[in-house]
């Protein structure tokens, strides 16, 4: 079953790619931050540890159509057994579960393009089944959901939201990579929220473990698993080009997807069963053993990992995750 096997109306030539069309005119004529580039410095060095690239200074800046022009027949993968799915047998697939963490790589243009793409999906089949969808963004800090809300009613423009959130700060990568995702979920009336810990606390335990922080500190920290073996492994696995890194790195990496799972399940036991998320995050945190297993001992019957791809994932690669997404 290959791509022709996408409905029309999610095809890259239907409603998706005509809306990003749109949505491309309107973000050249929006206030965006500076560019940045693929790896951040502003960022904690533990982000390493997740799906980031070594730092190019000289990466030019992005278009603000870059998602639109890396629209393509979109693939989806059972990983389990390497079945291609039709876009309705992963819709009901993935929303019979709680919560999907679908994991990108942040200058992957084609990823973010298949994350607007599920977005649309999922959207269309939770409002025939009479569920709330919710986005869950590891590109903003849980304290800034209200602001994200206050963007999604239209009661704030999108220079306010990256100023109110700090986006150049605490993100940094080019907001043209998501700008469609967050647009689409206003005009979809799906509430965002933001996932993540506090970049300055994910900083200072990198650097000084957790045993160096204040009681103030220690308050903000969620319940932790640091004895995950294969969410350790997964981590090593991804570090080992990165020696002589502090002892703090792997609490922090810890730290962070605890914070995103308990957000996470927070949101969606709130009004439980008729609520679903789907979490968009860096590829190590949607592993198996980081968002959805956390999120899943707090409470949710299921979350499913979807690894997002540009090409057919390695067993290696895969390994972790329950599906993939392939943008052609």
């Amino acid at each position: 079953m290959g791509p022709e096997t996408l409905h029309p109306s999610l095809s890259p030539n239907g409603r998706v790619a005509g809306w990003l069309a749109l949505a491309g005119l309107l973000g050249a004529c929006a206030s965006a931050p500076k560019p940045a580039t693929e790896s951040p410095a502003s960022l904690p060095e533990a982000e390493l540890a997740t799906d980031r690239r070594p730092e190019r200074p000289h990466t030019p800046p992005v278009p603000e159509d870059v998602v639109a022009r890396a629209a393509g027949p979109v693939r989806a993968l059972r990983l389990g057994d390497g079945a291609e799915l039709t876009p309705a047998e992963l819709a009901r697939e993935l929303l019979d579960a709680d919560a999907v963490c679908a994991g990108e790589r942040h200058g992957e243009a084609k990823q973010h393009y298949a994350e607007l793409w599920l977005l649309e999906l999922l959207a269309d089949r939770a409002r025939a089944m009479r569920l709330e969808l919710g986005l869950g963004l590891e590109m903003f800090e849980r304290r800034h959901t209200p602001d994200l809300a206050l963007f999604g009613a239209f009661r704030i423009d999108e220079a306010e939201l990256l100023e109110r959130t700090e986006y150049e700060k605490t993100w940094g990568f080019p907001f043209a990579y998501y700008r469609p995702l967050l647009a689409r979920a206003r005009d979809l009336r799906v509430a965002v929220v933001g996932l993540n810990a506090r970049r300055s606390l994910v900083r200072r335990i990198a650097t000084v473990g957790l045993d160096g922080l204040t009681d103030q500190e220690r308050y903000q920290l969620p319940e932790l698993d640091l004895g995950d073996t294969e969410h350790l492994a997964e981590f090593e696995r991804r570090m080992q080009n990165h020696p002589g890194r502090a002892p703090g790195y792997y609490a922090a990496q810890v730290v962070w997807d605890e914070t995103m799972a308990d957000t996470a399940a927070r949101w969606v036991l709130a009004h439980t069963p008729v609520r679903r998320l789907l979490a968009v995050a860096g590829q190590a945190h949607c592993h198996r053993s980081a968002i959805p297993l956390r999120a899943e001992r707090r409470g949710l019957v299921s979350v499913r990992a979807v690894l997002l791809a540009s090409e057919k994932p390695s067993p290696e690669a895969a390994r972790g995750y329950d599906y993939a997404l392939i943008v052609d």
